[in-house]
């Protein structure tokens, strides 16, 4: 009988017992794990700062996600170039960005432009050619092309510098759809901007100027002089 009871404390740390227990991590490395994830978060925030900066200047078309992915890079390539600071300098950039003489990117030339398109009348049509029609220099600037109303639709392609986060010719975030169109009693015959003809989009993009203003098209708006 004892000599059971002795090997049941043997059996049961056999089976309980780990065969790889957990490293032991010691303090100097969970310190040096918080320092890189600090350094991560205030690396994003520092790209959210400039990404803001250049959309302002309309050198920058992209997403404001704090990504430096190609978008940005070439964004702030083109912005150091015409301010002839150096790229690869982040205080100095940050700095260029900020000052109040801080160059804004080239704006294309005015166009005069009459009538409905697409079955709508403007600034809207001019807007939506703006906003999905044919950007060009990696969505850093655009010419005149046909409004891509459909955008983002399951199926259908999206050129390599657009977004799915934003649908329909005049780039509605499914939010502010779901917002205004919901308010207007549109959702639920158009769920996404892009089920909804071209005059709906128009008639929901009206009411989100109305409660937004043109900002909620900062770059085109800025381009076509609406703000």
């Amino acid at each position: 009988m004892w000599a059971v009871l002795a090997v049941i404390p043997l059996l049961v740390g056999g089976v309980f017992e780990p065969d790889h227990p957990e490293p032991v991590i010691s303090v100097q490395e969970e310190l040096a794990l918080l320092e890189e994830i600090v350094e991560e978060i205030e690396e994003h925030q520092r790209v959210i700062a400039k990404q803001e900066l250049l959309d302002e200047l309309g050198w920058y078309r992209g997403e404001v996600d704090g990504i430096f992915g190609p978008l940005t890079e070439e964004a702030v390539e083109r912005f150091a170039d015409v301010a002839e600071v150096p790229a690869d300098d982040p205080e100095v950039l940050l700095e260029a960005l900020e000052a109040d003489d801080a160059p804004a990117a080239p704006t294309p030339a005015a166009r005069t432009v009459t009538g409905a398109r697409y079955g709508v009348g403007e600034p809207w049509a001019t807007l939506a050619e703006c906003e999905s029609g044919n950007w060009i220099n990696g969505g850093a600037s655009f010419e005149r092309g046909s409004a891509r109303w459909d955008w983002a639709k399951p199926g259908t392609s999206v050129p390599p510098w657009g977004t799915r986060i934003h649908h329909g010719g005049l780039q509605h975030h499914p939010d502010t759809w779901r917002w205004v169109a919901g308010d207007l009693g549109l959702l639920d015959r158009y769920p996404y901007a892009y089920d909804a003809p071209p005059e709906v989009q128009v008639q929901v993009a009206t009411e989100v100027q109305r409660r937004q203003g043109w900002r909620a098209w900062p770059t085109c708006a800025r381009m076509m002089g609406l703000r």
